[in-house]
């Protein structure tokens, strides 16, 4: 969706630029509503991330810890997928990961482990 504006008229640019921004204030106001109850830290964390990455991250809080392979099957996307947007998570710092054997473990740093979603 784009926007083309011919004028060169400032007032007529403000003033689009204003309802355009509006239209977006609003849209986030009503995702930070429906996180409400939940931790600031958790809300800032929810908020920050794209919705791909916050499927993985919310499916993280209900899990705990899990393979890319336990993710997927909670996300119901590819396995392939689910490692790349932990590993996008991990490098970000909002998870960490360990490994057992050739089998990469994904869980939540000391500071997410008490959230929960409402």
């Amino acid at each position: 969706m784009g926007i083309v504006v011919k004028s060169r008229d400032k007032s007529i640019i403000k003033k689009i630029s204003e309802e355009i921004l509006e239209k977006y204030a609003e849209s986030i106001e009503s995702l930070y509503v429906s996180f409400e109850g939940t931790s600031s830290d958790l809300n800032k964390v929810l908020l920050a991330l794209p919705d791909h990455q916050r499927k993985t991250f919310e499916t993280m809080l209900k899990l705990k810890e899990a393979s890319a392979k336990q993710v997927a099957l909670e996300t119901k996307r590819a396995r392939a997928i689910e490692s790349a947007y932990l590993n996008q998570l991990v490098q970000m710092g909002y998870l960490e990961k360990r490994k057992k054997g050739r089998v990469a473990y994904f869980y939540l740093p000391e500071r997410y482990k008490g959230l929960k979603l409402s």
